[in-house]
């Protein structure tokens, strides 16, 4: 046994803690803080994003009621006459009177929220944000937003649309092309989206769903979107056709989703809702001048894209991959 002095001194040197074991209980405090702090923000987040989008939902109640009150069954033009709404703050709103369609959107602590007919609650902004050539194609070569027909050369006839309709969609076969003047769309230059749903095959080589450009080279294009000489679906501003394969074979059984996004610097292209392709890509082709054509190039022979074309859109901005993946989810108008 010990005696009572060696005892006395062992348990003196025990009443410390060494500096690894202050470091360790250190190292564990943060951790716990860390854990604690990410958990509090986690917790913040959600409870934002539960309250905007409780807000959004009943800013949509109360515009499908205030709908169903008008005696022509129509969404309203602004938000100041909806009851119930006038309070809230921080809301853009997007109506479409020739579709008689409406979005809603807020951002909040930098998160972005959208609600409208058709599409939901979902992250992201409207659908509508941005739009500023819109074909439907619903029995119509109308354009909703100009509000006025687009060029026809040849005769134009519909199909079944990519979302069931009946002549809800543009046949395109090789003698007949849509055009208009490209003063209406942005330029590559600045930033651009070219949404539509396709399902068709090339005729020749290259086929042109869409074209812009002063003659009808890719390689001199402002842009373009189409199927490529593999059989491909692709698109590509400045006539970089070589990077924007999308790598997915072009079919005339199935209904493909096709988008271009240019953000001023980078070109990416989506098909059915998933990024395929994106590059960096300087622009320098010319951007004045020249016609935007659906369907075919520089005549309803040249190049054309074989098939059926549902709901164009162009946007005056590179849409996110989410609000790509939006467009998706909700389908062809």
């Amino acid at each position: 046994m010990l005696k009572w002095g060696a005892m006395k001194q062992w348990a003196q040197k025990q009443t410390g803690f060494t500096i690894v074991e202050l470091l360790v209980v250190i190292v564990v405090i943060a951790i716990l803080a860390a854990i604690t702090i990410v958990a509090y923000n986690g917790i913040q987040d959600r409870a934002r994003v539960s309250g905007l989008s409780s807000e959004l939902t009943q800013v949509a109640k109360a515009v499908e009621t205030a709908k169903s009150l008008s005696s022509a069954e129509r969404y309203p033009a602004t938000l100041t006459s909806v009851d119930g709404i006038k309070s809230v703050q921080g809301l853009n709103y997007f109506y479409n009177q020739a579709e008689n369609t409406y979005c809603v959107q807020k951002t909040q602590n930098g998160v972005t929220y959208s609600v409208g007919r058709r599409s939901g609650l979902r992250e992201g902004n409207c659908n509508l944000n941005g739009l500023v050539r819109w074909l439907p194609f619903n029995g119509s070569t109308v354009d909703s937003i100009a509000a006025a027909s687009v060029a026809v050369d040849g005769t134009v006839s519909y199909v079944t649309g990519a979302g069931g309709a009946a002549s809800g969609a543009y046949a395109s076969n090789g003698a007949n092309r849509l055009s208009f003047t490209s003063a209406t769309v942005p330029s590559a230059v600045s930033p651009v989206t070219i949404s539509v749903w396709v399902k068709g095959v090339a005729s020749s080589d290259f086929a042109y769903i869409i074209h812009r450009g002063p003659d009808s080279t890719i390689g001199t294009s402002v842009y373009w979107l189409g199927v490529n000489n593999n059989n491909t679906y692709g698109a590509s501003v400045n006539g970089a056709y070589g990077q924007g394969d999308s790598g997915v074979v072009a079919t005339n059984t199935t209904w493909r989703h096709v988008v271009l996004t240019y953000d001023g610097s980078r070109q990416s292209v989506y098909v059915d809702g998933q990024l395929r392709t994106s590059a960096p890509v300087a622009f320098n082709n010319q951007t004045t001048g020249n016609t935007f054509t659906i369907g075919a190039g520089s005549s309803p022979a040249h190049r054309p894209f074989v098939g059926s074309l549902d709901d164009l859109r162009i946007y005056s901005r590179a849409l996110t991959a989410t609000e790509v993946m939006n467009l998706y989810d909700v389908g062809a108008y």
